[in-house]
């Protein structure tokens, strides 16, 4: 974890464009688990229990944000679960002509598996839907990432616009954001 927050840690545009990566200065232990992330609107934290602090890559849990919900398996290593932050904040960084999200039928889902190649990354549960398991899944291809949120929702960000619409073209459907 220190080293995570040494080598990123004050990017907050690799840590905080969506989500809000808890300052080193600011973290503190509360309900036995150290919370190091919080979700944009507050309702969902990430943490490391306070007995797996002393691992060398503890496992990391998630769930409400100091609702006393009880905490539920993020990814099963912090390494992963800081690859997961910078991947989504840089997705989530939205930026203009290079970022789009769509809905998805099954359809676009069969499209998107034959054309985009399903990075080696673990698939995980969405803060917004904890009991679904490895509901999250990461694609990439020609200077695209791709996010697939529960068989329903992708996300995108594109190297430039040209890869941004030869993406389009090969996933057609109704993109939120309107070609520059």
């Amino acid at each position: 974890m220190a080293a995570f927050y040494r080598l990123v840690g004050r990017r907050r545009d690799l840590t905080s464009n969506q989500d809000h990566l808890v300052p080193l200065n600011s973290l503190t232990v509360g309900d036995g688990e150290l919370t190091y992330r919080i979700e944009n609107q507050g309702c969902a934290s990430w943490g490391i229990r306070v007995s797996d602090l002393g691992l060398a890559d503890p496992p990391v849990v998630f769930g409400g944000y100091g609702d006393g919900t009880p905490r539920r398996p993020f990814l099963g290593l912090f390494s992963l679960a800081a690859v997961e932050v910078v991947l989504s904040e840089a997705l989530f960084r939205g930026t203009e002509g290079r970022y789009d999200n769509r809905q998805l039928d099954e359809a676009a889902i069969v499209r998107l598996e034959g054309k985009y190649e399903r990075l080696p990354f673990p698939g995980y549960s969405g803060w917004w839907q904890p009991e679904v398991q490895a509901s999250v899944r990461w694609f990439g291809g020609p200077d695209v990432l791709l996010r697939e949120d529960s068989r329903t929702w992708l996300w995108v960000l594109a190297r430039n616009t040209a890869a941004l619409a030869r993406l389009r073209e090969a996933l057609p459907g109704e993109w939120l954001i309107a070609p520059g």
